[in-house]
Parts: structure tokens; sequence; C-alpha cells
């Protein structure tokens, strides 16, 4: 019994570590619609990171600041997703 429980302290930190933040996350509006991004960097390149399969930006907080050390990185929630509004129409 102790060597199960002595597991999931791990098991937790995996978890959580899916629950990190982007840097520089905020919200503005888009037409109507209130959208979640987060952008760092400077200069060129500028890489937009891409969500799909019901993932949200966050998928990206291992890699997002990596690549800002090197280029602009844009990405955002689409509706519905993280902190963006749902979206009435398709």
């Amino acid at each position: 019994m102790l060597r199960f429980l002595s597991g999931i302290p791990v098991l937790l930190a995996g978890l959580l570590a899916g629950c990190v933040a982007l840097p520089a996350t905020e919200t503005g509006r888009v037409g109507q619609r209130r959208i979640e991004y987060a952008q760092i960097g400077h200069g060129s390149p500028v890489v937009v990171f891409e969500n799909g399969l019901g993932a949200s930006m966050r998928h990206w907080s291992e890699v997002f600041p990596e690549i800002g050390n090197e280029a602009t990185v844009f990405a955002y929630n689409r509706p519905g997703y993280g902190g963006s509004e749902p979206a009435s129409t398709p």
C-alpha cells in the first residue's frame, strides 16, 4: 500500500505540468469576441502556434518560451477554449 501511495506525488506533478500558463497571456477583443493570446520575443521570424484536436495554447508551454528567445512567438486560444469566448456561429 505504501508503495502505491509513494507514486501519487509523481502523478500529481505530471498532471499539474499541463496546467502551466504561457508567459505574457492576455485577452483582447476581435470584433465582438474576447480572445485569449500570448506574445513574446521580437524581430523576425514570427512563429504562430496553432492548436488543434481540442487543445488549448497551454500545450505549447514548454516550447513557447524557448522559441521566444530567437523569434517573435504568438499563440491564441480558438473560440470556446481556454479564456476565449465561445462562438455563436461555426
